[in-house]
């Protein structure tokens, strides 16, 4: 009876804990990104590049942030809220990647610890990195030394190994040609002797390929200097040409803004000839009509009217003069 009584508690138990566990799942804050991988496309080694991922709580309770770390000591994150954040609430962290020794292609991760269901949320940031020609340098002698290095220990660990074993061969040797008879001593000489040669042979191989290594090793540095000295070649041309594109798109640009601004003259002047003409034929429309009615009146002189119709003969031509310089501009234009 207490066996059922125990088994019945502990099913009870395991059931409100999985009921519990799938509140939490509904209550819990959820961290929402905007963007969960940074491409920073190609960058050289050496630059120090930054960007900000945005986050929204998306979730129903306060999200709680701890922890955020990046998977490399080259990848730094930093500025993030440490008070709750609010269900709706939006905010940001800092991460900075230094490409510092970290040729070719990159791609780190940075891990946010929080009180999400799962406990980590994680974010991605990437790029591709041009190897510093000397740097690249560097690490190719670096790697040819260590190479050289390596194989001097192993030559110097097996001379010894071969030591040994001749050592032990001796001693063999010695302890069968006491045993035997003397007859058979110098076969036994004889058989040290060319157990030795073969030894001999043997480390002049392991040498010969030891120095076949290295050699190997020196020519793929070469190799990959030639290479990095031809990417940098190919840099160089694609900003020549780039900074080329660039000086004659500005030769461009400041062409057109030489037309556009000469367009602008034109039509200033094609405005300001318009409205002198306007003026200018306003004028003539008040002295003709001024003339009609006075002549109508009688009050005009026969010399006060030849000189008016000069005056007016005059307005005319300025009309004419004003016309031909408009039609000169409209022309231009």
């Amino acid at each position: 009876m207490k066996r059922i009584k125990f088994v019945w508690s502990l099913f009870i138990g395991v059931l409100a804990f999985n009921t519990q566990a799938q509140v939490d799942k509904v209550v819990a804050p959820i961290m929402t990104f905007e963007k969960t991988l940074h491409d920073w496309g190609t960058i050289n080694e050496g630059e120090i590049v930054e960007t900000d991922f945005v986050f929204t709580n998306t979730g129903k309770t306060d999200l709680i942030i701890t922890r955020i770390k990046g998977s490399c000591g080259c990848t730094v994150p930093s500025n993030w809220k440490r008070e709750p954040i609010a269900p709706g609430e939006t905010s940001k962290f800092h991460v900075k990647f230094n490409s510092k020794h970290k040729p070719n292609r990159q791609l780190k991760t940075v891990t946010v610890t929080c009180n999400t269901v799962k406990g980590r949320e994680s974010v991605r940031i990437k790029a591709q990195v041009i190897p510093n020609p000397e740097m690249e340098k560097n690490r190719a002698e670096r790697a040819a030394k260590r190479k050289v290095i390596r194989a001097q220990r192993l030559k110097e660990r097996q001379a010894i190994i071969d030591a040994e074993k001749n050592n032990t061969k001796k001693i063999k040797g010695k302890s069968i040609v006491k045993k035997e008879n003397k007859n058979t001593t110098y076969t036994d000489e004889k058989k040290i002797e060319k157990i030795q040669e073969k030894e001999e042979r043997k480390r002049g191989k392991a040498e010969k390929k030891l120095d076949k290594q290295r050699k190997k090793a020196e020519k793929r540095a070469e190799k990959k200097e030639k290479e990095l000295k031809r990417e940098e070649k190919n840099r160089k041309r694609e900003l020549k040409k780039a900074e080329k594109a660039r000086k004659k798109a500005e030769k461009a640009r400041k062409k057109a803004e030489k037309i556009a601004k000469k367009q602008e003259k034109l039509q200033k002047a094609v405005k300001k000839a318009t409205i002198k003409v306007e003026k200018l034929e306003n004028k003539l429309v008040k002295m003709q009509s001024r003339f009609d009615k006075l002549e109508s009146k009688g009050k005009l002189s026969p010399n006060d009217i030849t000189k008016r119709q000069l005056d007016m003969q005059k307005q005319v031509d300025k009309i004419n003069k004003a016309k031909r310089k408009l039609q000169k501009a409209q022309h231009k234009l």
